[in-house]
């Protein structure tokens, strides 16, 4: 008795996980072109999805023009990047909506292994010198640890985060559990 609900425990907890990124994608118009709720149910309650993935997978997924990218840089100055934020907003839009105390659709992108670059084609993406899309190619075999974005403060989009804490909670509990078990 004890080892059949041991099993299902852990089926249930394998099952959970794996709820996760059983979440269907969705596509902007399925959101009516609600960029917030596309970013919120993709990018936020999807996020466990990405990884082992590749930026090309995420910008494919985003269905919008990229406008802004800068690679999350390791120390002060070095040449290698931890990951890269993109976004569908320039840095001059970000600031508009920072100011409205609103959230930039933007996604933080880390990657499982640091990545060696160029800093001076970096700066030349970053001043828009060369086009956003380099970073597919710079990135292009870097796998994604964790992907991130900011949950928007407005109350429609926070009722959608809401559920997917909930979700992740129960997630994290059954992971607790099938640690203590196999202990």
């Amino acid at each position: 008795m004890k080892k059949l609900l041991l099993i299902t425990i852990i089926l249930l907890a394998v099952s959970s996980v794996k709820a996760q990124c059983n979440l269907p994608y969705k596509d902007l118009k399925s959101f009516n072109n609600d960029t917030t709720a596309f970013f919120v149910h993709n990018f936020i309650n999807r996020a466990d999805c990405y990884k082992g993935k590749t930026l090309n997978d995420v910008v494919k997924d985003m269905q919008l023009p990229i406008k802004k990218g800068n690679a999350i840089i390791k120390g002060r100055i070095t040449n290698y990047s931890l990951g890269v934020i993109i976004g569908v907003n320039t840095n001059d839009e970000s600031l508009i909506l920072r100011e409205q105390g609103r959230v930039a659709n933007n996604l933080f992108v880390y990657w499982e292994d640091e990545v060696y670059i160029d800093l001076q084609h970096e700066a030349d993406i970053t001043d828009h010198k060369k086009p956003y899309s380099d970073y597919l190619d710079i990135y292009k075999n870097a796998k994604i640890k964790e992907l991130k974005a900011l949950a928007p403060k407005e109350e429609k989009y926070l009722n959608q985060v809401k559920s997917a804490e909930k979700r992740n909670e129960f997630i994290r509990r059954q992971k607790l559990i099938e640690e203590s078990i196999n202990r």
